[in-house]
């Protein structure tokens, strides 16, 4: 779990976001010499403003997995 506060002002368009709540939950599962290894993370990104355009009511997602053999 993450949480950032909201600072105000102007953002950057690059990374148009003021404050961050997010959530996620990942594991790992290994059979042999094979391992499994995932993750899953959900955000709700602040409203920011970035002097031209209001960015409002966003949300990301973001999921990896990984497979790996040991030998």
């Amino acid at each position: 779990m993450t949480y950032e506060d909201a600072q105000g002002g102007i953002s950057s368009r690059l990374a148009p976001t003021d404050g961050l709540a997010s959530y996620g939950i990942g594991g790992s599962y290994t059979i042999d010499a094979v391992e499994i290894t995932g993750g899953i993370e959900y955000a709700v990104l602040g409203d920011a403003n970035d002097g031209l355009t209001e960015f409002q009511n966003n949300t990301a997602l973001g999921f990896g997995l990984n497979i790996g053999y040991n030998f």
